[in-house]
């Protein structure tokens, strides 16, 4: 349950829900909103290392807050959804539910 911040790296030795809040607190810290400061944000490497690790829900939760936060410093609400900035986390969230699709059916083999 330990969150290290060292400059721009987090690491993380054991991540739980607890971690929503500090995606929140990474993603407003971003200065600029595009797509490559997104994908290099500490808030998405998060999100990417709780996918990579099989925490899907923790996944799906850090990339939720991680384009809320996004998304509630777009001048224009409008164009929100669509804002470049938020094509990374697009793609993590799909990634996640794919992955996470792929290890139920996993589990369902054995079942009739």
């Amino acid at each position: 349950d330990t969150i290290i911040i060292m400059s721009d790296t987090i690491a993380t030795a054991a991540v739980t829900t607890a971690t929503v809040a500090t995606v929140a607190t990474i993603a407003a810290a971003t200065p600029e909103l595009t797509y490559e400061s997104t994908e290099s944000s500490d808030a998405y490497l998060l999100a990417k290392r709780l996918l990579n690790d099989g925490d899907f829900d923790d996944a799906m939760e850090a990339i939720g807050t991680a384009m809320g936060v996004i998304t509630s410093q777009l001048a224009s609400p409008d164009l929100a959804a669509v804002h470049e900035s938020l094509a990374p986390l697009y793609y993590l969230y799909g990634t996640t539910l794919l992955y996470s699709m792929e290890e139920s059916d996993d589990n369902l083999q054995g079942v009739p």
